[in-house]
């Protein structure tokens, strides 16, 4: 009788959770697939945003003011198949998210409004629209009435060369002592920081 070889794990063809989630994997032995486009969990979320986009485009977006509204979007009835997915504190969503932006929403947004959205820092966000070429044309961001509690996400921020506008209103960050002097010398060309002239 031949003796056993050691155990192998089969390569699987799933995307891996942790990666489709958080963007990365630190399984080093990980039979999961580790690819965003391949990976199903990606898929269906882009198809799922892009059903929601066509469905509640004149709630969504309005295109005469060129704001995107994502106010409270797990809240939307039309994403309650992948609701558990929406998180804008995962690098997956946000890619997904904003993947879908610059493909459904035609002209590029100026504004783009994610209040409550249990946000703890807008770095996923602003990295997945400085990925796509979003971000010259966006002149007000608001990440109002989230649980961002750093300005660790300033230097980023700073890529958003149209910025006019900021608003991290009711977040721990604009408790900070140095919040609105590390924003306004950050940023000398801001005309407005929580909807206070500068």
């Amino acid at each position: 009788m031949p003796k056993p070889g050691p155990y192998k794990k089969k390569q699987s063809r799933a995307p891996c959770k942790a990666f489709m989630e958080a963007g990365s994997c630190k399984n080093k032995r990980c039979p999961f697939v580790h690819d965003k486009k391949s990976g199903n969990a990606g898929s269906l979320l882009v198809a799922m945003l892009k059903l929601l986009f066509e469905k509640q485009q004149l709630n969504l977006y309005d295109a005469d003011t060129g704001m995107l509204h994502l106010t409270k979007l797990a809240h939307c009835p039309d994403v309650e198949a992948v609701r558990s997915s929406i998180d804008f504190n995962t690098a997956a969503f946000c890619d997904a998210l904003v993947t879908v932006i610059k493909e459904v929403v035609k002209p590029s947004p100026s504004f783009l409004v994610v209040d409550e959205n249990g946000i703890n820092s807008p770095l996923h966000m602003l990295k997945a629209v400085v990925t796509h070429g979003l971000h010259g044309a966006i002149r007000g961001l608001s990440f109002a009435k989230n649980n961002i509690k750093t300005l660790d996400f300033l230097p980023t921020l700073s890529q958003f060369t149209a910025l006019q506008e900021v608003v991290f209103e009711k977040n721990p960050c604009a408790d900070l002592d140095d919040y609105r002097s590390g924003i306004r010398k950050r940023f000398p060309d801001l005309l407005g920081l929580d909807h206070q002239g500068i």
